[in-house]
């Protein structure tokens, strides 16, 4: 392999770890300062963010869902573009939650600056199903327990 590919792999294996930290340092750890993260389909109406926005958005969720996992698809190895600097990754998640489980799947597209050692533009495709259905029933677990809807973003 080439010193540009490992570079390439190995940002987008931090990433992945970062974000398994379940934490807001973690998940914007291989970020350049100036990173955009974009969440596809436009349907979804979800605005770009910064890293900090990201943070704000994420961390809420921290929270409630536990033991948050990321990791690459099984049969879908990363997908390396040296000249364009790019990473396409098929990624599943895990997680616990008080109203059980949570699994969801993605494609993410990660942009590095020049040499590859950070992250400059995400872009994220979420299979929205899964999202809303579970936003929708811990927003009325969290209601219960409260007596009042909590305020979220939905994605």
């Amino acid at each position: 392999m080439s010193p540009l590919r490992d570079q390439l792999l190995k940002v987008a294996h931090g990433y992945i770890e970062g974000f398994n930290q379940n934490t807001p340092e973690g998940v914007i750890a291989y970020r350049a300062p100036n990173c955009v993260h974009r969440m596809v389909p436009t349907s979804a109406n979800v605005p770009d963010r910064s890293n900090e926005e990201y943070q704000n958005f994420i961390s809420p969720g921290f929270q409630f869902i536990k033991n948050f996992k990321l990791r690459i698809s099984e049969g879908h190895e990363p997908v390396i573009d040296e000249v364009a600097r790019k990473i396409v990754l098929f990624i599943s998640s895990s997680a616990d939650s008080p109203i059980g489980p949570y699994t969801n799947e993605y494609v993410f597209e990660l942009k590095t600056n020049e040499d590859g050692t950070l992250i400059e533009q995400i872009t994220e495709f979420i299979d929205t199903a899964p999202t809303i259905g579970f936003t929708q029933k811990m927003m009325a677990h969290l209601a219960s327990l409260t007596g009042q809807a909590p305020q979220i973003d939905e994605m």
